[in-house]
């Protein structure tokens, strides 16, 4: 890295002017915009300094400042023997205990480290579910995960185009990965209309759901729409619903799946913490509104606002600024969503219940809330899809099936 000194009082002062729960990604783009000096090369040292102290660096004994070079150091150390610094006694330490070790060992060497605070570190270790294997989930947060996308055309013809601007390092399905950071946005916008950014632990939930064509379904927390997207993709002819509390979220959800070829689908700004006895959706295509009652849809699918403890790899800055008080409250509404959202399931239906959580309160205790209190459910099954050895996310799923009344 050039000038390493140099731009470590920058990358502090960035540090500093963050507010959570803004994604650091965000106001890591402001304080660039702000700063026009600041070449790709700038920018892209800068960016790997900030996330290298929220992921170990902010563990470590010291100043910012010093936090920050810790931080580069433990996850670039390899790097450090080319550098012409002077190096302090704790990061000469560092440099010793942590040259060419691998990056699956990573995790272990680095909590013997006497600068280190293991037990922040792992303070949540108590929350993890048990079907969550521990190790691989904290040597996860050492590393950037691979930026995944979702082929939505021919996949070998996109690879061929993906292999003349930049090379995928893993392909699974229709989950093709690349380098994390890879700029895909870079791409012509014709080819970029051949893949959505998706991470393939959350393209795999959404390939269990085994939806017959033509079937109504309710995307309850719709947000963006990735995954009402992967569903209008593989089934064009489905009615589609989607509904979220955030009227900003719904119009990105329309401009996206308007700009990849569907309109044919219908909205509703709903907060589904609420019981209602009907739901009021507004087409798309041609602005009708439409009623729906209870048992109106085959399919309801429950992503649920989470922790994000199963993506904390990807937004270090959660890692570190997660309130743990606050999961009463998550569960809290996680139950009221799919209790409510159940109402509205046919008879045969399925119900979907989703976070992007690894901890076993939002997960295997909503879940087994919900299957000991209702009489209208049988739940099918429940696990998780961890990609976590991967470079990918970690998300958990239940599938409930709604009992015949007769």
């Amino acid at each position: 890295m050039r000038y390493f000194r140099k731009r470590l009082p920058i990358a502090a002062e960035i540090i500093r002017r963050y507010r959570a729960p803004e994604p650091f990604h965000l106001h890591l783009k402001k304080c660039f915009k702000e700063q026009k000096k600041f070449g790709s090369r700038d920018r892209r040292e800068l960016r790997d300094l900030c996330y290298s102290y929220w992921r170990v660096g902010v563990f470590t004994k010291g100043s910012i400042e010093e936090q920050l070079s810790f931080g580069w150091l433990i996850l670039s150390v390899n790097s450090a023997p080319d550098m012409e610094e002077t190096w302090s006694d704790n990061e000469n330490k560092i440099i010793d205990t942590m040259a060419n070790i691998p990056t699956d060992s990573m995790y272990r060497s680095v909590i013997e480290l006497d600068i280190f605070d293991a037990d922040k570190f792992m303070q949540y270790s108590d929350l993890l579910s048990p079907r969550v294997d521990q190790e691989v989930y904290f040597q996860g947060l050492f590393t950037q995960p691979k930026t995944w996308i979702r082929v939505r055309a021919d996949l070998d013809q996109l690879l061929e185009t993906f292999q003349a601007e930049y090379k995928p390092v893993d392909v699974n399905g229709n989950a093709v990965a690349f380098e994390a950071a890879t700029p895909l946005d870079k791409l012509p916008s014709g080819v970029q209309k051949q893949f959505v950014i998706q991470d393939i632990a959350s393209q795999e939930a959404i390939n269990m759901i085994h939806i017959n064509p033509g079937s109504k379904v309710w995307d309850v927390c719709c947000g963006a729409g990735g995954k009402s997207l992967a569903m209008l993709d593989r089934s064009s002819d489905l009615d589609l619903c989607g509904s979220d509390i955030r009227p900003g979220i719904l119009r990105q959800l329309k401009e996206r799946l308007g700009s990849l070829g569907h309109r044919d689908f219908s909205v509703s700004q709903f907060d589904a913490t609420q019981s209602v006895q009907q739901l009021e959706f507004v087409k798309v295509r041609s602005g009708v509104k439409r009623t729906e009652q209870k048992r109106s849809f085959d399919y309801v699918l429950c992503d649920v606002p989470c922790s994000g403890s199963g993506t904390w790899s990807r937004t270090p800055e959660d890692h570190v600024n997660f309130d743990k008080t606050k999961l009463q409250v998550y569960t809290t509404r996680q139950y009221e969503i799919l209790n409510n959202a159940s109402q509205f399931v046919k008879e045969g239906g399925e119900l979907w219940y989703l976070t992007c959580s690894v901890f076993s309160q939002e997960n295997e205790e909503v879940v087994d809330r919900f299957a000991n209190q209702t009489t209208e459910f049988s739940l099918v099954g429940s696990g998780y899809c961890d990609y976590l050895s991967e470079g990918g996310d970690c998300l958990f799923y239940a599938q409930f099936s709604s009992r015949s009344t007769q």
